[in-house]
């Protein structure tokens, strides 16, 4: 949030826009609620005993050569399909492919529709691949950094061709969450604090980061081209996709904060149909599964428009507000704060062991949601149906059947 509201001053003739003391204090509110939930807790767990057992994993040889040909797979069939997209959308290439792709992926989050979808086989491979690699990094990272083994090279490859399909599946937002996933792990198995980790590899992570927010600038600017803008005429350059995608959302919280968004008002009240529509997310998605009739909710919102840019997220904690009213949101992030605390200590002290993929994958996700809370609120994943079946009982199968665990000490 402090460096989305860096971008804000520091490109304030850009984007000609003032933040109010509403919006500053509200978020301060909320986030501060947050930081005491967690401090007391952490406070109450210091009675907790450090568990000192070690496992290690070992992977069966028909875990790993499965774990590579599925991704080797899903790289593939997710190639062809999103040429297949591209050809629809009219594409030349494959880059206007990715574009058309975004495009078809933004229209389904938005209506549940698309111009084409992607067959069943494909959807249930790429379940398959994302659920492998989860465990191939874990098992690949716990190895070098816990018991200082050389690396896997097929646990190596099939994490770096799940990396390739990110882009051809999911985006340049899954591709964050897999290296926000990559140093979270990393930081516990080493026992280092983030900071720590990230300074002992800083001329590394440099080049990587460099790189990468290259790329997601370029990726960011090739989806914009591909979109119909609004009224007003933007001139894509770095200045414009950092304000849009770094100070925007804050700005949009403040027009939220003193103006609304239409359908919606500010005045610390809900208007939504049903209690917690965007944070519960999944879990309403679930029960229309299921059958229980509730309308399919829409996380794209109205957009504003400034005279250099225009947007249509407006921080994660828009979603709390919408979803709890002020106060509420308040507690909300109290009570959020006080269970991520509670679990962040249990795997501080070894109590969610060092072998346990699942609880350090639900931390690492959790992790990357609260660094996306200045951007739009990911917190219903936790409660989806991708999440529960595909992947806390997928892993729990190919862990149970696929890799050995053996006491160390």
């Amino acid at each position: 949030m402090i460096i989305s509201a860096g971008v804000v001053v520091l490109l304030q003739s850009y984007i000609q826009y003032d933040l109010s003391i509403l919006a500053i204090v509200i978020l301060s509110f909320m986030i501060f609620s947050y930081v005491i939930g967690e401090v007391i807790t952490s406070i109450a767990d210091e009675k907790i005993k450090k568990r000192n057992q070690l496992y290690e994993l070992n992977p069966k040889l028909g875990f790993k050569v499965f774990s590579f040909v599925i991704v080797l797979f899903d790289l593939i069939l997710q190639y062809k399909f999103i040429r297949e997209v591209g050809d629809a959308y009219g594409a030349s290439d494959l880059l206007s492919s990715y574009a058309a792709n975004r495009l078809n992926t933004v229209d389904l989050q938005k209506t549940g529709e698309t111009l084409i979808s992607p067959p069943a086989y494909l959807n249930i491979i790429s379940f398959l691949a994302s659920s492998v690699e989860i465990i191939c990094l874990h098992i690949m990272l716990l190895d070098k950094l816990k018991f200082k083994k050389k690396v896997d090279k097929l646990l190596l490859a099939t994490v770096i061709m799940y990396s390739l399909t990110l882009f051809f599946n999911s985006g340049r937002t899954a591709f964050v969450f897999f290296l926000i996933q990559l140093f979270y792990i990393s930081s516990r198995l080493s026992n280092m604090a983030l900071g720590t980790l990230l300074k002992s590899n800083k001329i590394l992570l440099s080049i990587l980061g460099i790189f990468f927010f290259t790329l997601f600038l370029v990726l960011g600017n090739l989806r914009e081209k591909s979109a119909i803008k609004g009224d007003i005429n933007i001139e894509l350059d770095g200045n414009s996709i950092i304000a849009i995608y770094v100070g925007g959302p804050l700005v949009g919280f403040d027009i939220y904060a003193n103006k609304g968004i239409p359908p919606y008002d500010f005045k610390g009240l809900t208007r939504n149909e049903y209690f917690g529509k965007n944070t519960f997310k999944g879990v309403y998605d679930i029960l229309r599964k299921v059958g229980i009739d509730f309308k399919r909710p829409v996380l794209h919102e109205e957009k504003y428009y400034l005279k250099v840019i225009e947007g249509n997220v407006y921080t994660g904690f828009c979603y709390f507000i919408r979803d709890f009213g002020l106060y509420g949101s308040i507690l909300f992030m109290f009570i959020l704060g006080a269970a991520i605390g509670h679990f962040d200590e249990l795997i501080e002290r070894n109590v969610i062991g060092y072998d346990n993929i699942i609880g350090y994958y639900t931390m690492s996700y959790v992790f990357y949601s609260l660094l996306a809370m200045f951007y739009t609120s990911v917190f219903y994943y936790l409660f989806s149906v991708d999440f529960i079946i595909f992947k806390v009982f997928m892993m729990h199968i190919f862990i149970k059947f696929g890799v050995r665990r053996s006491l160390v000490k």
